[in-house]
C-alpha cells in the first residue's frame, strides 16, 4: 500500500513537472513571436522615418513604448507619407 502511494505521488509530481515544462515552452514561443513582431514594427518605423527625412529613432528610444503605441506611431508615419505623396 505504501509503495502504491509513493508511486502515485511520484507520478503526480512527474505530471506536474511535465505540465510546467510544456507551459514554459509555450510561453517562450509566445514571447519570441511577440518579440519578432515588435521588431518588425520597430524596423518599419525606422524605415518610414528615414524615407520621410526624419530623425530615425533608436531602438533604445522606442524600447519603453508598448506594441500598441509602436503600431500607432507606424500608422501616423504612414499617414504622413501618404499625405506627402499627394502634395
Amino acid at each position: 500500500m505504501y509503495d502504491q502511494r509513493e508511486k502515485a505521488l511520484r507520478d503526480h509530481e512527474w505530471r506536474l513537472a511535465a505540465a510546467r515544462e510544456e507551459g514554459e515552452k509555450i510561453g517562450e514561443a509566445r514571447g519570441e513571436a511577440k518579440g519578432e513582431a515588435r521588431g518588425v514594427v520597430l524596423g518599419r518605423i525606422q524605415i518610414l522615418q528615414s524615407i520621410l527625412s526624419m530623425t530615425v529613432s533608436s531602438e533604445a528610444a522606442l524600447r519603453d513604448a508598448t506594441t500598441e503605441q509602436l503600431i500607432e506611431i507606424e500608422a501616423d508615419l504612414q499617414r504622413i507619407a501618404r499625405a506627402r505623396g499627394q502634395a
